[in-house]
């Protein structure tokens, strides 16, 4: 061990202090296996030893006290110095800090100097603290060396016995090789959709990726830092997709679990078109999110809803009196995309009045409602006139004579006999009608009465 006593050596008005050793070991060192040592006898007659220098080597605190050996000049050194190798691994950085001071009082002095690799020469008594940080993605490591240490590998560097390190050996520091840090990535379950997960683990080595695999929902698989993913949510019939968490892609540096915002259930509008003449009837169970429906409801025309997807519906039309219904969009249905039931246009009904003749050939004519709504007034002895639904026609007598009369029969009903210049008119007609018109000649006979006005309607 390094003893009490210092030796003194005075040139000039400079005094070196000189470290002395218990052994020569501790004399010699590492730095200097073979070099002389200075021997001193003490009063109780016990060895203390001087370590020897190369003049050349500066690091050891050279003195003016020389000698030769083998042809090299040496000096009385004040130290010994002991050397500290940091041996670099990949993927950390080996750090170390020394001091000028002993390990126990090192807590409140900075360090004189610290290094990361290669090999550094200290003196004896001084103190150090080796760590180890990894890169990023890598697991946590420990340091490793060729002597014992404390707290973790800090301590003196110090005589043979010390409990932390042992003079006379290099002391060699480097750590294990750190792995890379692996984490959970795990696919979430959300409801009404279906998340996919595909990534490529990194290899152990750092290098590049493993072939690719699938994740699927509510499963997951131990990676490693670096190792990249996409996603993809599909949403179940009648849902739209929430937004993928924490996004569609990504590489793993923790934890992740990939999953998908709330999906939401589609709703659509469901409309019941108006139309003139005709009435729309269409009515609609709306189904919720929860797969049930409401009872039926109505959609008024003109009106819309808001309904579920895969709502179900009905519709039925009905024409105005005087018009044939047009055609519907549909009848019914289940709703998957906004939906307007409508229908083809009703068309008016417009009676065509078909009048035969027959016995004499006396003139008339009608008058009716045409389908513009228009009166007007035929020539003489029409074939057919086309009427406005629900209006009446009249037959105007033309006869030439008092006793010439004109029979009027509506279908295999007869209704009147008129003569000249007297008029019949029909009730309101709805659908084509045959006139039957027959000239009576009464001429030959005494007087005949005039004919009869028109009915209130057929």
């Amino acid at each position: 061990m390094k003893s009490e006593h210092t030796l003194k050596i005075k040139k000039g008005s400079t005094t070196y202090t000189c470290d002395l050793y218990t052994s020569q070991e501790e004399a010699r060192s590492v730095l200097y296996p073979n070099n002389p040592i200075l021997c001193i006898e003490m009063p109780d007659y016990s060895m203390l030893y001087a370590a020897f220098t190369p003049t050349l080597d500066s690091a050891a605190e050279s003195t003016p006290l020389l000698t030769t050996k083998n042809g090299t000049n040496y000096c009385v050194a004040q130290k010994s110095y002991f050397p500290i190798d940091i041996t670099t691994v990949a993927n950390a950085t080996i750090k170390v800090d020394v001091y000028n001071v002993s390990f126990i009082d090192r807590t409140t002095q900075n360090p004189v100097q610290s290094f990361t690799s290669g090999t550094k020469w200290f003196p004896y008594g001084y103190s150090f603290e080796a760590s180890v940080t990894s890169a990023t993605g890598y697991k946590d490591t420990e340091i490793t060396s060729n002597v014992k240490a404390g707290a973790p590998w800090a301590g003196d560097i110090a005589e043979a016995g010390d409990p932390y390190l042992y003079a006379n050996s290099r002391i060699q520091i480097t750590a294990t090789a750190p792995a890379l840090k692996t984490y959970t990535l795990k696919v979430g379950s959300p409801a009404h959709q279906t998340v996919t997960v595909k990534y490529k683990n990194r290899n152990a080595a750092n290098t590049g990726y493993e072939t690719e695999k699938t994740l699927t929902e509510g499963s997951s698989a131990s990676v490693r830092h670096f190792t990249t993913w996409t996603a993809t949510v599909s949403a179940d019939t009648g849902w739209t997709a929430g937004a993928l968490t924490p996004a569609s892609s990504g590489t793993v540096s923790g934890g992740v679990t990939v999953s998908a915002g709330a999906a939401t259930y589609k709703t659509f509008t469901l409309k019941c078109a108006s139309t003139a003449h005709q009435t729309i009837t269409l009515k609609y169970k709306n189904k919720k999110s929860d797969g049930t429906f409401d009872t039926e409801k109505q959609c008024a025309e003109g009106d819309s809803k808001t309904v579920g997807y895969g709502t179900t519906w009905t519709a039925t039309l009905a024409a105005d009196a005087g018009y044939t219904k047009g055609t519907l969009s549909g009848t019914k249905g289940t709703v998957t995309a906004n939906t307007t039931v409508s229908a083809t246009a009703a068309t008016a009904i417009t009676p065509k009045i078909t009048i035969t003749k027959a016995g004499e050939a006396y003139g008339f004519t009608v008058t009716y409602t045409n389908t513009s709504g228009t009166s007007t007034t035929t020539g003489n002895r029409p074939s057919s006139v086309t009427i406005k639904y629900n209006t009446k026609i009249r037959f105007n007598a033309n006869t030439g004579s008092s006793y010439k009369d004109l029979s009027i029969k509506q279908g295999s009903t007869y209704k009147t006999t008129i003569d000249y210049n007297h008029t019949w008119t029909s009730g309101a007609l709805t659908a084509n009608t045959t006139f039957t018109v027959t000239g009576i000649d009464n001429t030959p006979t005494g007087s005949q009465g005039e004919g009869s006005g028109g009915e209130g309607g057929a």
